[in-house]
């Protein structure tokens, strides 16, 4: 798959009066949809260890207007992501509640709180090329590769002499009770048709990651294993911070409505992961009404590193150059408004 477009999103910002609207959305990008080849350019030829592929998703936003100027939204959106050679399916759930609580002129004055949420779906990767990459990431001081056709184990011992076994157990690694939860507060202010915002979001992060070597009788795998201070598996809990700011502006061109924005995340992290810690997001929407209750629009979505600050969990110490990559995806969906 070839990777990465430009970024459409549709802006909240784009109409001022507050009104109920459902926005259905589906995400997409390949081979045909990545027209400038960021795949090609970012990555190696190795498909089943090289960062995400090829994605699909759809998205569920409805906002309901409970005064004059309070609004609630409340998100959900489901990614399914090309990574390892298997499907990451990601489920991300969103609640927002915005106060405009100053009108000044053509100055509006809005602040915002928040709670999300990304959780992974249970994951079982068993291409042994991603097994074996995922083993010297977890395990770099450890000499260990499991054989082509999964059958036994290569390791060298403590005493430096190479040794292989059988394996009982077929090899896996899995990923299960990952996820991550944040709460976040942004403020913003919208002058005629430029906006401008700024947020702050902690967010608490779980890892775990499971694989079959962890669970083999055989001693002497155990005993290499816990030789050290590595392990065939890894839970981590962590706390990171983020401060983000976004800049939109909306114009017409015609009958079409667009917006495009750039936003710049900014996340304060452990140390190991101080390397991967920005992400520049650029959206671009163009948004045709068909009449005054349903809009269409189109759209694409780029960063300039995979999901950095809006799925946290991504990012560990062991994964902190599979997603240090460009990325992107085209969006579609129909706006339906309620008076």
């Amino acid at each position: 798959m070839k990777n990465i477009l430009i970024i459409l999103l549709f802006g909240s910002n784009i109409l001022c009066a507050e009104q109920m609207k459902l926005k259905l959305e589906y995400q997409k990008v390949n081979d045909t949809i990545d027209i400038l080849n960021i795949k090609e350019k970012e990555f190696s030829n190795n498909k089943n260890i090289d960062s995400l592929g090829d994605m699909n998703g759809y998205m569920i936003d409805f906002q309901y207007p409970i005064q004059n100027n309070l609004t609630f939204n409340i998100i959900y959106n489901k990614i399914n992501l090309d990574y390892l050679s298997e499907t990451l399916v990601n489920n991300k759930f969103n609640l927002k509640m915005r106060y405009r609580y100053k009108q000044l002129n053509n100055y509006n004055f809005f602040i915002s709180v928040g709670y999300e949420q990304n959780k992974a779906n249970k994951l079982y990767i068993t291409n042994i090329s991603a097994i074996n990459e995922n083993i010297k990431r977890v395990l770099p001081s450890k000499d260990i590769s499991i054989s082509k056709d999964g059958s036994s184990l290569s390791y060298l011992n403590s005493n430096g002499v190479h040794s292989s076994t059988n394996l009982n157990i077929n090899p896996y690694v899995s990923i299960d009770n990952t996820y991550d939860k944040s709460l976040y507060i942004q403020s913003s202010i919208l002058y005629n048709n430029i906006n401008f915002l700024l947020g702050y979001k902690q967010i608490k992060i779980i890892n775990n990651l499971d694989s079959s070597i962890a669970h083999e009788n055989n001693i002497n795998i155990q005993n290499e294993l816990n030789s050290g201070s590595s392990k065939a598996s890894y839970n981590d809990k962590r706390e990171d911070s983020m401060i983000y700011l976004k800049l939109s502006y909306s114009f017409n061109i015609y009958a079409i409505k667009s917006n495009i924005s750039y936003q710049y995340n900014k996340i304060q992290r452990i140390n190991c992961l101080k390397e991967t810690n920005t992400n520049s997001i650029i959206n671009l929407d163009f948004i045709y009404d068909i009449n005054n209750d349903l809009s269409f629009y189109i759209g694409s979505k780029l960063m300039s590193n995979q999901f950095n600050g809006e799925i946290p969990y991504f990012y560990t110490k062991y994964t902190k150059t599979t997603f240090d990559h460009k990325y992107g995806y085209a969006k579609s969906g129909l706006i339906f408004k309620f008076n």
